[in-house]
């Protein structure tokens, strides 16, 4: 038993870890699609990551010593078809039968171990990925012949011959284990969310720009900008060519905050990376002068406000009175910023140029109840 609770400890202390490098891509390309992850989502990834390494784990531990794999006298494989069934049934007295010592058999629970290995994997396959029972034989199938072909090399011939066996009985037990997860997964399907569900629930949160969305596309467009910015200021000092850093940023900033949403109707690369752009809220007459007139607002009055604060305090050696209330109204204008933010209402540079941002999440599942899907976007704006 042992052997079997050994590889999942192991799971346990170190899937946070692993299930990061794993899951955060997904997760990352879930939110880019649906402009929202949904708490589910996040829960059915994280699980499955955890199902998988743990199997894994169960395959391949506990590794030996290379030295003591040299001299194992092991059989590489075993492909007589229910071998250990006929194994099974010669070792029990049938007259004298014992249930707990039945139980207590190695190759019995071996074998219900190879059955409830891949019963989860069933359940994933049907109920969040969708597959057929076809395909999901065939997929449970391919993940036990990879499990065995693991076993068959010694972990990809890492040692020198293998230290488990390649088993067919494994084969169909792990693929009959696979088919019961598919039939208890359309049981669950009466108590949990549907995928179907699941994306539209994402589809709705996906229509309100949250602060976390608002800040992820400022931040990206920030990176790009200071790497554009380091590239420029680089190659044109290489060049011995003399241009103040402040007209360089004024440049960068001009084309990528101004002219690029200007012309490509309200998206920067961090805003159509997220999927959202900035449109104007009552007509769209004039739309491209207000975007152009909010970003010139925003990013050459708004952000730098503090940059002038210091420009004008060194030009005219403003008096500690003034400057700190200067510096109070900044402050005070920049938390005001922020609460909007929190609480998902038009910024002041927005109020004033008639623009706001929306989502372009054009994804639209099947069967989707658009008339409830707009009036929950209306409750949640």
């Amino acid at each position: 038993m042992a052997v079997y609770i050994l590889p999942i400890k192991y799971a346990l202390i170190i899937f946070p870890f692993l299930a990061a490098l794993i899951t955060l891509p997904f997760m990352i390309k879930q939110y880019f699609t649906y402009g929202s992850i949904h708490k589910l989502r996040v829960l059915i990834v994280y699980s499955f990551t955890l199902y998988l390494l743990t199997s894994y784990f169960l395959v391949i531990l506990p590794l030996p010593e290379i030295e003591s794999v040299k001299n194992l006298d092991i059989a590489p494989y075993q492909i007589e078809l229910f071998a250990s069934v006929k194994t099974l049934i010669s070792s029990v007295n049938w007259q004298n039968f014992n249930l707990i010592k039945f139980i207590q058999n190695p190759v019995f629970y071996t074998t219900l171990y190879n059955i409830l290995l891949t019963i989860p994997f069933g359940i994933y396959l049907h109920y969040y990925f969708k597959k057929g029972f076809i395909k999901t034989t065939f997929y449970t199938f391919l993940l036990s012949l990879f499990f065995e072909i693991t076993q068959l090399t010694g972990l990809y011939f890492i040692y020198p011959s293998n230290y488990r066996l390649f088993d067919v009985d494994d084969l169909f037990f792990n693929t009959l284990g696979g088919c019961i997860g598919y039939l208890v997964s359309i049981f669950l399907l009466k108590f949990l969310p549907s995928r179907d569900q699941i994306d539209n629930e994402s589809y709705i949160l996906g229509q309100k720009i949250s602060t976390i969305r608002r800040l992820l596309a400022f931040f990206i467009d920030a990176f790009i900008f200071l790497i554009v910015t380091a590239i420029f200021i680089i190659t044109i000092y290489q060049y011995n060519i003399n241009i103040p850093v402040i007209t360089i940023l004024i440049i960068i900033i001009t084309i990528y905050y101004l002219i690029i949403p200007t012309i490509f109707k309200g998206y920067t690369l961090g805003k159509r990376l997220v999927n959202i752009r900035i449109v104007t809220v009552k007509s769209n007459k004039n739309a491209r002068l207000k975007i152009l007139t909010r970003n010139a607002i925003l990013y050459l009055l708004y952000l730098p406000a503090i940059y002038y604060l210091w420009l004008l305090n060194n030009y005219f050696i403003l008096s500690n009175y003034i400057f700190f209330t200067i510096l109070l109204i900044i402050i005070i204008m920049y938390i005001l910023s922020f609460i909007s933010l929190l609480t998902h209402d038009r910024l002041i540079y927005e109020k004033l140029t008639d623009t706001q941002l929306k989502s372009q999440i054009n994804y639209l599942p099947n069967n989707l109840d658009c008339d409830r899907i707009n009036a929950e976007t209306e409750e949640i704006e």
